[in-house]
């Protein structure tokens, strides 16, 4: 058996523990570069059906999914992506910690081989902490087919640790790395800096060996951490003074031997390490042609037309969604119209009839009529992410973004709540800085997650003709971003206004999407969509339907007498001004559950208004209603646009944030929602739009 050249005891007993044959369960840690292909892997390794988006930071907490092989039960946890082990950013902090505090019994590094120099940075530093370590080459195919060759052999002999070849996403070498897993690994001690660093590292090992410091950590490990002044690992050690004094006057003498500070001077020899490494093991081809990637690029990423292209892109996408859905959803309507034209003949005139048809069919039935646009939208999200565009929009609107005071890595936050505010406010984790997290934490509102798409396309298809459709809901769409921008421009400057960071990204190669990934993508969103109509949406719409019904007052004014036309009648008066009534107020109010449910509240209260037509659809029953006109509907619309999340949302604000910021962004959303409505609809009314 190899013996632990240069780790601690602790470490090395806990090494040899986990490649005991006879041990039954491990636990593996996958980690990697952003885009390194790691949850693709995971997803392989799992069956897990987690969502992969070919752009940095889908993953923003470790998630986790059981492996069998050979009788061996092995966990797989799937950490966040992250450039090295010095943590700027709370995910970051997730990845470091689980690595260096020795939960897992082994680490899987995923390697992306169309840039090794950066991420084998950062497999460099994951070697330095002691833990057994396999390096997992992914994208092998990508290289290979631009003529590129990897002596992936030499690697692993030079790293001292396995190295496995692997297409994650065609499941190649998957065999291979859980044989690897299964078996004995051992770190070896890595000739990788110069002999005057090296002898400091030395010095301070033996010092913490000596003295018997009582941490967990491999004693070289600590001694690099110490020398590169990493705050985390001296606020731990504070209390050891001599440790602090000793490796102080170690980066005094290398700062005045080398003429610059220590942290530099040791990420200066890992990179020289590592262009020597590739240097002798990575052949490029004998020709060097663009490559497609960069013929794509020099259009779509263009200072002139990448802008232009991506407001295209977007306007083609919700055209599409809502042209294209328009039949499906038809079909739908009239299905649901039918099925309550039957319920509504076979049940008696009583509460129980009321409740299925207003209450159920009318509340969840007109939900689920605008699952086709949920579909068709969420499938072309997913083919922009998967095919790697969704991170040159990230690119190309950097630009926009740090003139507005954060910069373009906030733009994936904003690109995920189109799908949802609550994965979208736990994914400003990814930012640096609190600045970034709050500013864009606080312009997330305004962002249409998909829980509005249906109430948008109610009030489009009923008020606007097909061929503006599109248009219009791009418009909606369009106008969140262009209000979130000023925001935080307004944000930026007077409550946040320290310098923003500037944004480092790799764009990943252009990649034909699987038609697998964008069905289970597509499909998770539709599953969780049809979910959340079945459970939350129907006890709300039975909520809505009971509110609405009692008390009973008699027929002529039975709505405006329940408790929620009363409810309603105290709002009209603010209402008023923006051209909405109670019965808007009613939906509004209950759309702090969730979104939907504003169209399952009018659901439900049209239903029972139009009680002698219960075979005429919600669309048909809001046109005929005099309150309504086409200018009332767009003021509703950025209402529900800009006013405060729904109440999932809130919780995960006030678990980043606190109270106090969560407090401020529900009155501040819904002053804004209230002020733009306001102009739009009595700036309407003075130029004679009604």
């Amino acid at each position: 058996m190899n013996k632990c050249l240069y780790i601690d005891e602790k470490i090395c007993d806990s090494a040899e523990n986990h490649n005991k044959k006879n041990k039954k369960n491990l636990t593996v840690a996958l980690t990697g570069n952003p885009n390194s292909g790691k949850t693709t892997l995971f997803n392989v390794l799992t069956g897990s059906r987690q969502h992969v988006g070919n752009y940095p930071g889908v993953t923003v907490e470790k998630k986790e999914g059981l492996c069998k092989y050979n009788g061996m039960e092995i966990k797989i946890v799937d950490l966040p992506g992250t450039y090295s082990l010095t943590d700027f950013s709370p995910e970051e902090r997730v990845a470091r910690d689980f690595i260096i505090n020795g939960n897992a019994d082994i680490i899987v590094d995923v390697i992306d081989t169309s840039n090794l120099e950066r991420n084998l940075y950062l497999a460099i530093q994951i070697i330095e902490t002691g833990r057994p370590v396999i390096l997992s080459f992914n994208m092998m195919d990508e290289v290979e087919s631009q003529g590129y060759k990897i002596d992936v052999s030499s690697i692993s002999r030079a790293l001292s640790v396995p190295v496995i070849r692997t297409v994650a996403s065609k499941s190649q070498g998957i065999e291979e790395l859980k044989k690897q897993i299964s078996t004995p690994v051992y770190n070896k001690k890595v000739p990788l800096y110069s002999e005057e660093l090296e002898k400091e590292i030395e010095k301070l090992a033996s010092f913490i060996t000596e003295e018997e410091i009582p941490e967990k950590y491999s004693s070289r490990w600590l001694s690099i951490k110490l020398l590169e002044h990493d705050k985390d690992i001296i606020k731990r050690l504070e209390v050891h003074e001599e440790l602090i004094k000793v490796s102080e006057e170690s980066r005094k003498y290398l700062k005045n031997l080398y003429g610059k500070e220590v942290e530099y001077i040791i990420s200066e020899e890992r990179y020289k390490f590592i262009n020597k490494l590739l240097e002798n093991n990575l052949n490029p081809p004998e020709t060097d042609k663009t490559s497609l990637t960069e013929k794509i690029d020099n259009v779509l990423t263009n200072k002139f037309f990448g802008i232009p292209v991506f407001i295209i892109s977007m306007w083609l996408m919700f055209h599409i969604t809502f042209t294209v859905g328009s039949y499906p959803v038809g079909w739908i309507e009239k299905l649901i119209t039918l099925t309550g034209s039957g319920m509504a003949y076979l049940l008696k005139d009583n509460l129980l009839k009321s409740l299925f048809i207003d209450g159920i069919i009318g509340g969840v039935g007109n939900v689920m009529v605008f699952l086709p646009n949920i579909i068709i939208l969420f499938f072309a999200i997913a083919l922009l992410e998967d095919t790697g565009y969704m991170a040159r929009i990230a690119f190309i609107t950097d630009r926009i973004m740090y003139k507005i005071g954060i910069h373009g890595k906030a733009f994936i936050p904003l690109i995920v709540g189109f799908g949802c505010t609550v994965p979208a406010v736990m994914a400003t984790r990814t930012l640096d800085g609190k600045k970034n997290r709050l500013v864009t934490i606080f312009i997330l509102p305004f962002i249409s997650c998909s829980a509005k798409l249906p109430v948008y396309s109610l009030f489009i298809s009923a008020f606007f003709s097909a061929n503006m459709a599109g248009t219009i809901m791009f418009s909606i769409y369009f106008a969140g971003v262009i209000i979130s921008v000023i925001m935080a421009k307004i944000f930026s400057k007077y409550l946040f206004p320290e310098e923003t960071s500037f944004f480092i990204m790799e764009l990943p190669p252009y990649r034909i999407p699987t038609l697998k990934n964008l069905f289970i993508h597509t499909w998770d969103r539709a599953k969780h969509y049809i979910q959340k109509a079945g459970t939350f949406i129907l006890m709300f719409s039975v909520i809505i339907w009971f509110i609405t019904t009692f008390p009973t007052t008699g027929k002529g004014n039975m709505l405006e007498g329940s408790y929620a036309g009363q409810t309603g009648k105290l709002l009209e008066p603010l209402l008023r001004p923006i051209g909405l009534d109670w019965k808007s107020g009613v939906a509004i109010v209950s759309g702090f559950a969730a979104k939907e449910v504003v169209v399952s509240t009018l659901g439900t209260i049209y239903n029972l208004k139009d009680t002698d037509e219960n075979s005429i659809s919600l669309k048909e029953s809001i046109k005929k209603d005099s309150n309504f006109s086409p200018l009332k509907a767009l003021s509703l619309l950025l209402f529900v646009l800009l006013y405060m999340p729904c109440m999932s949302a809130i919780s995960v604000i006030y678990r980043e944030t606190g109270i106090k910021y969560t407090l401020f962004i529900i009155c501040y959303t819904t002053a804004i929602a209230w002020i733009i409505s306001f102009f739009i609809y009595q700036g309407g009314k003075l130029i004679g739009i009604e």
